[in-house]
């Protein structure tokens, strides 16, 4: 029998045997079906059924047929199947405010029954549940539905600490087998909505330009220590949350610490998510930019992007190197995440008003403010002798002697230790790659070598060892060598 998926209440047989597995899998506690039909069930039948023409959409059923609330006996299985509609409808651009109203009931209810242990559910749905809250409340806010449809930043971080305080997530990862926290159990989705209620938190702080809240609110999540072994097990959280770390690094002028964050960021392994492999991309940009800013020598990148983009990136990256102030901010605006503006505007948008453009304005501060020393540290990247006479004709200045106090008044910053808990300690250093000294007016240009690239000392790595095989492959064939046998005549 064919149906017309042009009716809403004309729903195929195989999306009925999707709603029954689907509330058979949580109502028997089976994260591996809850994964099958997530990752590969629901993602088949939204391209069959629900995916219309250009410019044409087609939702899911919604709960209000009763065929299709008839499928669902359990209550958590209903909200989460709400949570997949409402995921799929908020890809539309046509969103209503009725949506986003049935959007906030359904994550209130989720955040209620999730942590109470209502049921299981695999680490990945469940990462995807509290990221889908911030997207849909970021597209809320730019939509200016706010106020009108219960949706708000302050009931959304009341909503979260509330998760987080029923979880007991910071005792867990203080005292429990971490394995215990990861893997399906009696409390594995009460301990895991927690850690994710944090990192959204922090999230939150970013969207909201509070970036020291949000590397504060980080701190019980010990994401250089027993965290990290958690975040490695959903690999889309932790590039979700070494992008926004990283940024508020960037954001607070510690660039060498956003360097690395963005750097550590490119060597997690992503397979088949598109919005984590893009957000990759963005740190590489912003790896490029922090490193620039930090008068550190970018990574070599072109493993990561892909061959028709990648003389576009390193174009890119050298309009930035050269410190084009109008590259900075075509990048900055590609590559940082969705602000909210607080309070949202309902009617009118002002200009400079918005949270990116605020968030933007900052930035370029930043960028201007070290105009000159971009230029210097490109000029004493070619010239390793020079003098203060050229330093002025170069820079249009009338003191040579003033940008180099403050090249070398830049190149000392707050550093993390990689390891500590709290994110905002660290301890002052040089990180610049590029040091000087000066003797009247004749400046010495000094490459530090002992803040190389990453792929610099692999390759210096390989090099020695090639050096002692190709050594004890000298001393073999010595030994080997046969000696001449002298022939009595």
């Amino acid at each position: 029998m064919t149906t017309n998926p042009d009716i809403e209440s004309d729903i195929p047989h195989e999306v009925y045997s999707f709603f029954r597995a689907l509330n058979k899998a949580v109502d028997s506690w089976d994260t591996s079906l809850l994964h099958e039909l997530y990752e590969n069930q629901f993602p088949g039948l939204t391209q069959n059924f629900y995916m219309a023409g250009p410019g044409q959409f087609r939702p899911w059923p919604s709960l209000r047929i009763k065929a299709v609330a008839d499928c669902f006996k359990n209550r958590t299985a209903e909200q989460l199947y709400s949570f997949l509609r409402l995921k799929h409808l908020f890809t539309d651009r046509a969103v209503s405010p009725n949506d986003a109203r049935s959007s906030w009931d359904t994550f209130n209810n989720l955040f209620n029954a999730l942590p109470s242990g209502s049921c299981d559910v695999p680490n990945w749905l469940l990462w995807d549940i509290f990221d889908e809250f911030l997207f849909q409340m970021t597209v809320v806010y730019q939509k200016r539905f706010t106020g009108r449809v219960g949706w708000s930043v302050n009931e959304g971080m009341q909503l979260m600490e509330r998760v987080v305080a029923e979880s007991g997530i910071e005792e867990a990862i203080q005292s429990e087998n971490l394995d215990e926290i990861t893997k399906p159990g009696a409390r594995h989705a009460q301990w895991m909505c927690g850690f994710f209620g944090i990192v959204t938190i922090a999230k939150v702080n970013v969207l909201l330009g509070d970036y020291m809240g949000a590397l504060s609110a980080l701190k019980p999540l010990d994401v250089y220590g027993r965290g990290r072994q958690i975040l490695l097990v959903v690999a889309p959280a932790y590039v979700s949350l070494l992008y926004h770390m990283g940024f508020s690094y960037l954001m607070l002028r510690r660039y060498a610490d956003a360097s690395r964050v963005f750097r550590l960021s490119l060597t997690t392994k992503v397979s088949s998510r598109k919005f984590s492999e893009k957000m990759q991309f963005d740190c590489a940009y912003m790896h490029v930019i922090s490193c620039i800013l930090g008068g550190m020598q970018p990574d070599n990148l072109s493993w990561l992007v892909e061959p028709r983009k990648l003389s576009g990136f390193e174009d890119e990256k050298e309009l930035l190197s050269a410190g084009d102030e109008e590259r900075f901010r075509e990048v900055f605006d590609r590559c940082s995440p969705k602000f909210l503006a607080i309070p949202p505007i309902t009617t009118i948008m002002y200009k400079g008003t918005d949270g990116k453009e605020l968030q933007a304005r900052l930035f370029r501060r930043a960028v201007k403010q070290q105009e000159d020393i971009i230029k210097l540290r490109g000029f004493f990247g070619v010239y390793q002798t020079t003098t203060t006479e050229l330093v002025k004709t170069v820079l249009d200045v009338d003191d040579g002697h003033v940008p180099l106090f403050a090249m070398r008044l830049r190149s000392r910053q707050l550093v993390h230790d990689g390891s500590s808990a709290d994110l905002l300690s660290g301890s002052y250093a040089v990180r610049s790659a590029i040091d000087y000294t000066v003797k009247g007016e004749n400046i010495d240009v000094v490459q530090k070598s002992s803040y190389r690239t990453t792929e610099s000392k692999y390759f210096m790595r390989i090099n020695n060892l090639r050096r002692r095989q190709r050594h004890f492959e000298n001393q073999r064939q010595e030994r080997r060598q046969v000696q001449p046998i002298s022939v009595a005549k």
